[in-house]
């Protein structure tokens, strides 16, 4: 019974032998996978994918269209797969540098579906810092060396990629200090062609153009994209701008927001709102043609000076602009702008402005509807204020032939200030002129301002309280009417000294011989002589009125020049306080018994002398004749000779009496007055008389010399 229950017992162990070494086994060969496992990992934490593996799934990525390259791929325990010394390129062969290029770039890679991973495709996630980009030879050779577009500073992105498909899923960037989020897809083509070399320039451009950020706020950029390069008409690209800088020439806009929108071969811009150097707003709309290369905007800029519109049109226009200075409170501008590479900027919009300044002197107010187009810029409706004053008119200016046409319906503003806005750096006569009371003015024509030589006016101009240096004027009223250089005042009435001035002037504004000649033509009628400013006259009293018609030239100098004649006459006059008559009339005699009342005279003006030989003085109870030139180098050089009673009163009833007295008194009285003959020499303020007949020693004990 024993042997039996041993025999039992060796029976029942034995089955449990060969169970044990499986076990060993299984234990044995697990810890050899495990430990093949880490060293495998081991191996791609320490030296990464093998070379022909590396090369392999490199081959693979380019086989989907994607020219891409990596040195070596290792593990990395926090982000996953570090593909070291990656490199994408452009298909081009003239694009040496590749288009993104990083040292290190971690990506963390799995099947989008892990049931079908084949047909699902594959799902990255990217993180990278620090990345070169380059979108081609011209990129490179258009962008600043230190601009920030040069470098993608970081990247965090997930991507799918399937079916030759790339679709971000997410992105966020920080590229040239603007933060970029993105999603969108794109279909990699097997044979691609270059970006244009004009397009790059373009981006490159406008890269260059964008600021960078500042420290308080950072630029973000949220972009949505659909490319196919098999089909760019199905290519959309929407995207979102805030608190963008940009800045061009002298032109800053900060906190720039807009949205963009690229359909088809069109790219638009809408909502756009910035702050223009930090002063005015900005508002609009813009369009981009891509494929013909044209554009257009609505811009509506208030409170922002309008030197940015003379920047983009070209410095001709922005030569009229800075004629005005906005210090007060900046205009209000709509405009809008169309152009393209086989097209001249076009412009047209509304300019409002309050409280400026212009070359000419203040406006309160300013009003201006404009178009530019061909360098042709047409202001079809200008309204200008100050006070009670105003201005209504059109102005066209072919910047080309450099000629400003303009049609002035209304202008209450002085006449300087018209010459001063035209030509600010030009001399002009009106410069002198001084208008204190009301002005109209109508005028139409055109203004060569090349050759100064094509001048065409037709005008009219009326304008009440008048100053010129010392002389006044109540009116003046004249046609202006110009061809070429000759400038004619014709019809011209003056009011001044109680009196009326009509006439004519003819002057060469701009001659060829470096000349200034003019032709006046007047007649005056009973001026008040005592009104004359006394530094022309010393308060003789009388009545004047003449004719002149004189030809000179006013840079040769008058008594160079002067050619002309004409008619004086003095009536009702005191003119003893002319110094050299007051010398006469005072002394003859060794009395002051003749006073001159009358004064009558041709002259003429002619070889820098002023001549007449028919000079008639007139007193209470003699009279004179004279004859003489006066020259400013020669002086005085006149030969008078007393007459009784000759007076000149030509209109008085009791004439013919006191002629027949006068004819008897001198036949009988011609001894003495044959003696009383005199010669006038020296100078205006220094005359010297002297009788002729009569030794100087006498002439001078009667104190005429």
């Amino acid at each position: 019974m024993s042997a039996k229950r041993k025999k039992t017992h060796h029976k029942t162990r034995t089955p449990k032998t060969p169970l044990r070494k499986t076990l060993h086994l299984i234990r044995l060969t697990s810890f050899t996978i495990g430990f093949l496992i880490l060293l495998f990992l081991f191996h791609l934490l320490i030296l990464g994918v093998p070379d022909q593996l590396t090369q392999r799934i490199t081959a693979k990525i380019r086989e989907n269209g994607i020219p891409l390259h990596i040195d070596t791929i290792r593990l990395s325990p926090q982000q996953g797969w570090t593909l070291h010394n990656v490199r994408l390129y452009s298909s081009s062969p003239d694009d040496i540098q590749p288009l993104f290029h990083t040292e290190n770039l971690y990506i963390s890679i799995r099947p989008t579906n892990w049931r079908a991973p084949t047909t699902s495709g594959w799902t990255l996630s990217l993180n990278g810092k620090n990345s070169a980009i380059s979108l081609g030879n011209t990129w490179n050779t258009t962008l600043h060396a230190d601009n920030p577009f040069r470098t993608l500073e970081n990247l965090d992105a997930t991507l799918r990629i399937q079916n030759k498909q790339l679709r971000i899923e997410h992105s966020e960037l920080l590229f040239g200090g603007t933060r970029i989020r993105t999603t969108g897809q794109t279909t990699f083509a097997k044979t691609t062609t270059s970006a244009c070399p004009d397009i790059q320039a373009q981006i490159a451009q406008i890269a260059n153009i964008i600021g960078t950020s500042s420290k308080e706020t950072k630029p973000e950029l949220e972009i949505d994209f659909n490319i196919d390069p098999a089909a760019p008409n199905k290519t959309s690209i929407h995207a979102n701008i805030r608190n963008l800088r940009i800045t061009h020439n002298d032109l800053t806009l900060n906190n720039t927001s807009l949205k963009l929108a690229l359909n088809k071969n069109n790219l638009t811009a809408k909502n756009i709102i910035a702050k223009i150097n930090n002063a005015g707003t900005l508002t609009g709309n813009a369009e981009i043609n891509l494929h013909s290369k044209t554009w257009k905007t609505e811009l509506h800029a208030s409170g922002a000076h309008p030197d940015p519109i003379g920047a983009l049109v070209g410095p001709a226009l922005q030569k009229w602009i800075d004629r005005a200075t906005f210090t007060n409170q900046a205009p209000d501008i709509h405009i809008n702008l169309s152009g393209g590479p086989k097209q001249s900027i076009k412009m047209d919009g509304t300019l409002l402005a309050k409280n400026l300044t212009t070359t000419g002197g203040p406006l309160e107010t300013l009003r201006v509807d404009m178009a530019y187009s061909n360098r042709l810029l047409s202001l079809t409706k200008i309204n200008a204020t100050l006070g009670s004053q105003q201005f209504d008119g059109t102005v066209q200016i072919d910047f080309a032939q450099k000629l400003a046409k303009f049609d002035i319906r209304k202008n209450e503003l002085p006449l300087k200030t018209i010459a001063r806005i035209l030509a600010p750096t030009r001399k002009n006569p009106l410069e002198h002129l001084t208008i204190n009371g009301p002005i109209t003015s109508k005028a139409h024509g055109q203004i060569d301002y090349k050759t100064w030589t094509n001048h065409i006016i037709h005008g009219t101009l009326h304008a009440e309280n008048i100053s010129a240096k010392n002389i006044h004027a109540e009116t003046f009223t004249s046609q202006i009417y110009c061809n070429g250089t000759q400038l004619n005042f014709t019809n011209t009435t003056i009011q001044l000294c109680n009196g009326t001035l009509n006439g004519s002037a003819e002057f060469d504004i701009h001659p060829s011989d470096n000349s200034a000649q003019y032709h006046i033509q007047a007649s005056a009628a009973k001026l008040d002589i005592q009104q004359i400013p006394q530094k022309i006259q010393t308060q003789a009293k009388g009545i004047l009125s003449g004719t002149l018609d004189l030809t000179a030239d006013a840079k040769k100098g008058f008594w160079n020049t002067a050619q002309g004649h004409g008619h004086i006459n003095i009536e009702e006059g005191h003119l003893a306080k002319i110094p050299f008559l007051g010398g006469f009339s005072h002394h003859i005699a060794g009395t002051k018994i003749f006073s001159i009342t009358t004064l009558t005279a041709n002259y003429e003006l002619s070889d820098g002398k002023l001549q007449s030989e028919t000079i008639q003085l007139g007193g209470t109870l003699l009279s004179a004749q004279a004859k003489g030139n006066y020259s400013p180098k020669t002086g005085l050089d006149f030969r008078l000779r007393a007459a009784p009673l000759r007076a000149t009163r030509e209109d008085k009833n009791w004439f013919h009496l006191h002629l027949w007295s006068a004819d008897a008194l001198k036949k009988t009285t011609a001894p003495i007055f044959e003696l009383l003959e005199f010669d006038l020499k020296g100078t205006l303020k220094k005359p010297k008389w002297r009788m002729k007949v009569l030794p100087i020693e006498i002439s001078k004990l009667w104190k005429i010399y």
